[in-house]
């Protein structure tokens, strides 16, 4: 599969995914100690893979990304929490370039604008035709901008039911997780769609407005990070078992 292009200055698209660890398209795709065959049965998105300073000093030729990258080891310690086997995992971004600037966040305001659109379709595209091939049976969505400007941008004809299902929602976001609406199951044929708080965040609070203390942010912080633990936990899999029954626990 070819990733879909664009001729910009603010942007990067022309580039070769390392076959190492990490988010896919700067690496493989994969956690550290996993193999690049493995049956994917969830498919984690991030937002975008940051810039292309990042990319030459953090991505090495056969290695992919650091051991030590905080959303790689974040995620990985939510999945091992949830009994999930790291090797049935799927890494990648919802936009599949690298940004021409320094600031690793914040490059949505970039990608969304109106002269980029048939690019960010082109990258639904490219994710749907993925899924379709792969077939897992959970997507993960990553961080605020996958539910707000890339769900209407990129996912809407990859998961096409999530705008009914989240339709009514805003900033903040976590109004998604009071309604208990992050799971969503879709249609037969169609992987489920969870959205959760970005990993890279574990250690320190998204914005909830409604509560005062920091001892509160991180009470409420953990309970949601403990949901997302177990909604993985019921999609547990292994390549050795033929269901979603878990088989597999982290030496």
């Amino acid at each position: 599969m070819d990733l879909p292009q664009c001729k910009t200055e603010d942007f990067r698209t022309l580039f070769q995914p390392r076959r190492g660890p990490g988010f896919f398209p700067g690496a493989g795709g994969y956690f550290h100690g996993c193999s690049p065959g493995a049956s994917r049965r969830i498919v984690f998105f991030g937002t975008d893979f940051g810039t292309e300073s990042y990319w030459e000093t953090e991505v090495t030729e056969g290695r992919g990304e650091k051991r030590t990258q905080k959303t790689l080891c974040n995620l990985r310690c939510l999945i091992e929490e949830a009994g999930v086997d790291p090797c049935s995992c799927y890494l990648t971004n919802a936009v599949l370039a690298l940004a021409k600037g320094d600031d690793m966040t914040g490059n949505d305001r970039i990608y969304k604008r109106k002269r980029y659109r048939n690019y960010l379709e082109g990258c639904g595209e490219f994710h749907r035709t993925w899924i379709s091939r792969h077939k897992p049976d959970l997507a993960v969505l990553m961080g605020t901008q996958n539910v707000d400007s890339y769900r209407r941008l990129i996912f809407n004809r990859v998961f096409p039911t999530l705008e009914d299902e989240w339709a009514g929602f805003g900033a903040p976001w976590m109004s998604i997780y009071d309604a208990k609406k992050e799971l969503v199951r879709t249609r037969r044929g169609e992987p489920d769609v969870l959205w959760m708080f970005h990993p890279l965040y574990r250690q320190s609070n998204p914005q909830f407005p409604e509560l005062k203390s920091q001892a509160e942010k991180k009470r409420r912080r953990e309970e949601i990070w403990a949901r997302t633990a177990q909604h993985l936990k019921s999609y547990a899999w292994h390549p050795s078992h033929g269901g979603r029954e878990p088989g597999w626990a982290p030496s």
